[in-house]
């Protein structure tokens, strides 16, 4: 797969065959989000009843968190800047 910069914490993730999925790591609270149906479909309802496990994380998630040195920090930040007024 291939990883491009689109915008702060946000990615395209490129497959073989479709159209570039959109990642965002900072969404429901540094678990992320992703475009790609089987987040949609399987992951992102039970994050937005209020799971929080890092197990709901797509293979797309998953890719541009394995590029980023200390991700989990990176992704903390990203939040609390997003937080100020």
């Amino acid at each position: 797969m291939k990883v491009e910069y689109h915008e702060r914490g946000r990615f395209f993730v490129h497959g073989s065959e479709t159209l570039p999925y959109l990642v965002d790591l900072a969404a429901f609270n540094g678990i992320g989000q992703c475009d790609c149906p089987h987040f949609r479909v399987r992951y992102q309802p039970r994050l937005v009843k209020g799971d929080r496990l890092v197990e709901l994380r797509c293979k797309h998630i998953n890719e541009v968190r394995a590029l980023i040195p200390d991700v989990n920090q990176v992704v903390r930040e990203w939040i609390e800047t997003d937080k100020e007024p």
